[in-house]
C-alpha cells in the first residue's frame, strides 16, 4: 500500500488545487480592452466561463474511483493537474521582479516541465510495455538464447 509520506504528499497537493480553485473566484482579470476587473461578481462570472471546470475536473481523485470500478485507464485523467501547470507562465508575468529574475524562474519553470514531459513518455512506454502483446520484447538470456528476433 502506501506509506504515510506518500500520503501525505497526495493529499497536500488535493488541498493545493482546493486551496487553488476557491482563490480563483477573487483573482482580478485584465479584460479585453487592457483594464482589470476587480468586481467579484465579474470575476466568478469569467472564471465559471473559462478555467473552472478545468480546475474542477482536476480536483477529481481518480485513483480511488479507477481502484473502486478496476478501470486503470482512468488513472490516466490525473494528467489534467500538469493543466495548472501551464498557469505559471502568465503568473510570472504579472510578478512585479526584475527581468533576469523573471528568467531564471521561466527558466527552472521550462526544466520542470521537461521533467513532467519525460515521465509522461516514460509512463507510455511503460503501459506499452506491459501491454498483453509484447512478442517483440527478448527473454533476459537472449545474449545466450537462439533467437530471429533481429535478424
Amino acid at each position: 500500500m502506501h506509506t504515510a509520506a506518500y500520503l501525505i504528499a497526495i493529499y497536500g497537493i488535493e488541498l493545493v488545487f482546493l486551496i487553488d480553485l476557491i482563490v480563483n473566484f477573487r483573482f482580478s482579470y485584465i479584460n479585453e480592452t487592457g483594464d482589470e476587473i476587480y468586481e467579484p461578481k465579474k470575476i466568478a462570472k469569467h472564471y465559471l466561463r473559462h478555467r473552472f471546470f478545468i480546475d474542477l475536473i482536476a480536483l477529481i481523485p481518480f485513483d480511488p474511483i479507477a481502484q473502486a470500478l478496476n478501470m486503470k485507464f482512468l488513472r490516466m485523467f490525473k494528467l489534467i493537474k500538469v493543466v495548472g501547470i501551464l498557469r505559471f507562465d502568465e503568473i510570472i508575468n504579472f510578478l512585479n521582479l526584475t527581468k533576469r529574475t523573471k528568467q531564471i524562474i521561466a527558466f527552472v519553470y521550462l526544466v520542470f516541465f521537461q521533467i513532467i514531459l519525460v515521465h509522461c513518455v516514460a509512463c507510455i512506454w511503460w503501459y506499452i510495455v506491459k501491454g498483453e502483446n509484447n512478442d517483440w520484447i527478448p527473454t533476459i538470456d537472449y545474449t545466450y538464447a537462439s533467437t530471429d528476433i533481429y535478424e
